[in-house]
């Protein structure tokens, strides 16, 4: 549960740079419900549904069995979904796009590795219906392995192409300093043929959070989670004392941050801080923006934020 932001390196590839059509200016966060801590509460993923817009999906992190979740916008009607075959380490966060035969599925990414000991990591993707049996079935399993050794990671998300993206939370724990996140893609044509093979990841840049999330500590520039516009054309970023909106296609590159100007490339977004924030999505039609945090008995239910993209 640590995180990093982005810091985006220049030899990857060269890319051709769009500029996306962002929105003008988000609302404060306003508090929409709760979620029912007696089943969610380790909080580290959230998705809106798109066939169903009033659904949210969720996930508990490390601990937690093989199960999602959903609930209405409010978080109320919490219903839990067990996942036949999957024996998650630590689950972390979790993400909704294009998959196999052009259709919607959930991504569920057991990522997590906080001690960088696993070989390889897994990513099991379920079919998106208008409403699931008490125990449902993968679609597919992918078993996933980085090109340079283990990562720590909270954050994936899927570009409308169908490119499965993971954001690696890096973190010195003898210097207790954030370092540089990298991003890792499998592309689609890999993900469709994955069968049972490890299927290595690539590499396609750094984002150096750290350089430009100098006003929080340490915990506010490591990456709790991470998300993709529908369109494809904007990211966001969650810390534990951040969100920044960056304005970025990864279909077509990624422009290196020592380049970034601020509220033109990337902006920081209202926040009110929760205890332990690692969930983050866009609303379905990318006008609001949704985010919730673990539980803390000091702290409470935990609260759903949300965010409305104003005029």
């Amino acid at each position: 549960m640590n995180n990093k932001l982005v810091f985006f390196s220049a030899f990857f590839f060269y890319p051709v740079f769009v500029l996306a059509n962002w929105c003008p200016q988000w609302s404060q966060p306003k508090a929409v419900g709760y979620l029912n801590s007696d089943v969610i509460d380790e909080a580290s993923g959230i998705e809106v549904s798109p066939l169903s817009k009033q659904r949210l999906f969720h996930i508990n992190d490390s601990g937690d069995g093989p199960h999602f979740y959903t609930s209405d916008l409010n978080g109320n009607d919490t219903k839990t979904i067990s996942i036949k075959g999957f024996s998650p380490v630590d689950v972390e966060d979790l993400t909704l796009g294009p998959c196999l035969d052009k259709k919607s599925c959930l991504f569920i990414g057991d990522i997590g590795d906080n001690n960088k000991v696993r070989e390889d990591i897994v990513v099991v993707l379920i079919e998106e219906k208008p409403s699931f049996d008490k125990e449902v079935s993968p679609s597919l399993t992918l078993r996933l392995k980085y090109p340079d050794g283990p990562h720590n990671a909270e954050g994936i998300a899927v570009h409308p192409n169908g490119d499965l993206y993971i954001l690696t939370k890096e973190f010195d724990d003898q210097a207790e300093v954030a370092k540089a996140a990298s991003l890792f893609r499998l592309k689609k044509e890999d993900i469709s043929s994955a069968g049972k093979k490890i299927k290595p990841l690539e590499k396609v840049g750094e984002f150096n959070f750290p350089s430009i999330l100098g006003n929080v500590d340490v915990f506010g520039q490591i990456v709790t989670a991470f998300d993709i516009s529908a369109d494809g054309k904007t990211l966001l970023v969650l810390t534990y004392r951040a969100i920044l909106e960056i304005k970025m296609d990864l279909a077509t590159g990624i422009k290196p941050v020592s380049q970034w100007i601020k509220n033109k490339d990337y902006r920081i977004l209202p926040v009110k801080i929760l205890p332990q924030q690692e969930a983050i999505t866009y609303g379905s039609d990318g006008k609001s923006i949704f985010y919730t945090t673990e539980y803390h008995a000091r702290q409470g239910k935990p609260v759903i934020y949300e965010m409305e993209c104003l005029p």
